[in-house]
């Protein structure tokens, strides 16, 4: 399945040798993945459409900021579709981030500015997962504590939590703007053409 498929073209080496990296790979994530490329990301996109409409219909005003549309895991499955699409084994590196914004011609730094979004959005989530509950729906009432340690660190003039949870839903809104005009770039259909808003 594309979820098994996506652990896999995810996993890092932990213990091992080069050879038996490359043996993984020639063996495993090509004939699994890359060779069946086209089948993966059409299970990806279709994920991320179920995932979108989903949430379009709960009408919550909690920023789901895993799940929810715009949240880390688009980040995540929009990296895996262009590992497939461009055939790239390694794991989520800074690197990894350089090759895929040299690959994508033209994309007006939509790119730069979805990894500098998602890293936010990750610290966000540290966060809160520190100083409130393991629960990705960031609950406003307890975000007041997120906002001095946030602003901070990222030079930011936040007040309260209500002004962090829009910030949290401006930026998703932001990533599926950008996910739906990269993907045209790679001659794939964007998230909104799958889900025929």
């Amino acid at each position: 399945t594309f979820i098994d498929q996506s652990q896999l073209l995810g996993a890092r080496l932990v213990i091992g040798s080069d050879y038996f990296l490359k043996v993984f790979q020639r063996e495993i994530v090509t004939p699994f993945i890359f060779q069946r490329k086209a089948e993966f990301i059409a299970a990806m996109l279709n994920e991320m459409r179920s995932r979108h409409n989903y949430f379009d219909n709960t009408q919550s005003q909690v920023p789901e900021i895993k799940e929810g549309p715009g949240g880390l895991r688009d980040f995540e499955n929009f990296i895996f579709i262009l590992k497939a699409h461009f055939e790239w084994a390694e794991p989520l590196t800074e690197t990894l981030f350089s090759r895929i914004e040299s690959a994508i011609a033209n994309d007006d730094g939509y790119f730069i500015a979805l990894v500098r979004d998602y890293q936010l959005l990750k610290h966000i989530r540290d966060l809160y997962r520190l100083t409130v509950s393991n629960d990705d729906h960031l609950d406003s009432a307890y975000l007041d504590q997120l906002v001095r340690p946030f602003c901070l660190a990222h030079g930011l003039e936040l007040e309260r939590g209500a002004e962090l949870a829009e910030f949290v839903r401006r930026i998703m809104r932001k990533n599926v703007e950008r996910i739906n005009i990269l993907l045209p770039i790679l001659g794939l259909p964007g998230i909104d053409a799958l889900s025929g808003k």
